[in-house]
């Protein structure tokens, strides 16, 4: 693998920051994990995780969606031909509001995961 690339993987600053969001029935979890930088291996590894209740009962939600810049659309779109628009999500349960930011990857999907997790209207009326 060092002959592929590795060896910069290894190396470099950037690129070693990972995301996960993981949903579920209650919870929203959002996992960041940050490698060590190989040459100052003091720097450590960083595991974060953050939790956010919403116990299957979005009340509100709503999406902003942001232009690319011109540099990002010429990379993303015509060099590596990926079609998004990033943007914001915003969820509003009983428990508080969430603020969701995707800079990379389409608002639109994280909207409609979302979205999937609001109370049914036909129930919450009886």
């Amino acid at each position: 693998q060092l002959m592929t690339g590795g060896l910069w993987y290894a190396l470099l600053p950037w690129g070693k920051v990972r995301h996960a969001v993981i949903v579920t029935d209650m919870r929203l979890f959002y996992v960041r994990h940050r490698r060590p930088f190989l040459p100052l291996a003091c720097l450590g590894t960083g595991l974060r995780i953050d939790m956010f209740r919403h116990d299957h009962d979005v009340i509100y939600g709503s999406m902003e969606r942001t232009k690319l810049s011109f540099i990002n659309r010429i990379i993303h779109q015509n060099i590596l031909f990926e079609q998004f628009l990033p943007g914001q999500v915003h969820m509003q349960t009983k428990f508080g509001a969430l603020q969701i930011n995707r800079y990379h990857g389409d608002a639109v999907d994280v909207y409609k995961l979302l979205m999937k997790l609001s109370r049914n209207t036909s129930d919450f009326i009886k």
